[in-house]
């Protein structure tokens, strides 16, 4: 499993909603003091959060700090798929097609967490 897949997080926002329902199966009691007809929703959020931190003496650093913190995370993204890529490219070369195939679906297996 991939290390973007593992980093999926989901949040409980805290917010909620009534279900929108067909006013039709609202239904009121008199006798009592609440009224229900209708489920709440609650909101989540899932996310992945990828980033970084940098600490700058003045803001002309910010260039620079931003090229090398998105080389950063794309090598964290997609680093641990290199190896696939490299070996893919030597089964290519080769026209070990058989090879290749099986390298696509160990790298999908991976990237996907089948």
């Amino acid at each position: 499993m991939s290390k973007l897949v593992q980093a999926i997080r989901s949040t409980n926002l805290e917010v909620h909603k009534a279900d929108c329902m067909p006013l039709a199966t609202i239904t009121r009691n008199m006798d009592e003091q609440v009224v229900r007809g209708y489920d709440y929703l609650t909101k989540y959020k899932v996310q992945v959060a990828v980033g970084c931190e940098v600490y700058l003496r003045h803001t002309s650093e910010l260039p620079l700090a931003i090229e090398s913190s998105t080389r950063a995370i794309i090598e964290e993204v997609f680093g641990e798929f290199r190896r696939y890529h490299r070996e893919l490219e030597c089964a290519l070369w080769d026209r070990n097609f058989d090879l290749a195939k099986n390298i696509l679906k160990d790298m999908e297996n991976q990237m996907f967490g089948y």
